[in-house]
């Protein structure tokens, strides 16, 4: 561990306790938020999910994602907490989809030119993405759009901003989705 790194180590331990609190009380926040919405459902006779309300909240699953989201931030590493956090479940082989993360759409569509060359070398046929889709398919466990939305348009800001917002976000849509049936 560099100096920095065991200067935020310190710091995050030193403020654990604080982390804690007030992760718990925007989680407590947001759990709220949730039963409102499912309350008023109820009292509005419409089914939760028909609206997309989202579940009730686990408090301390939303806790730990929000410590951890702390910790990558002091810490500088937001690849791991997207992999671990936001990334689709079928993402394989995460430590080799990082060099594509936040990739330049010129060196991207260089990289996808690249594996359909090389498999028309193997002797296959397809366009430049169909090639593409079939090694991003077979390497990672996702398919060739989703890589690109998910891990080729990556930045860090997005990681933060989807972990922080999601919970609420989904709450004000089913909000919104309340007032227009209303």
């Amino acid at each position: 561990m560099n100096p920095k790194q065991q200067l935020i180590r310190r710091v995050i331990d030193n403020n654990q306790e604080e982390i804690r609190r007030a992760a718990g009380q925007l989680a407590d926040v947001e759990a709220e938020q949730r039963a409102a919405v499912r309350d008023l459902c109820d009292a509005l006779d419409v089914d939760p999910e028909a609206v997309g309300a989202p579940p009730t909240l686990d408090r301390e699953d939303r806790v730990d994602q929000l410590e951890a989201m702390i910790g990558a931030r002091l810490a500088g590493n937001p690849w791991a907490l997207y992999v671990d956090e936001v990334a689709p479940e079928t993402l394989t082989d995460a430590d080799d989809a990082a060099q594509y993360a936040g990739m330049d759409p010129e060196d991207w569509q260089a990289q996808i030119e690249s594996w359909a060359d090389y498999y028309r070398e193997q002797g296959m046929e397809g366009t430049d993405r169909e090639l593409a889709a079939g090694h991003v398919s077979a390497k990672f466990g996702v398919d060739l759009d989703t890589f690109e939305d998910e891990i080729v348009a990556w930045t860090p800001t997005a990681t933060y901003e989807r972990l922080f917002r999601a919970p609420s976000d989904r709450t004000t849509a089913a909000l919104r989705e309340l007032v227009e049936q209303a």
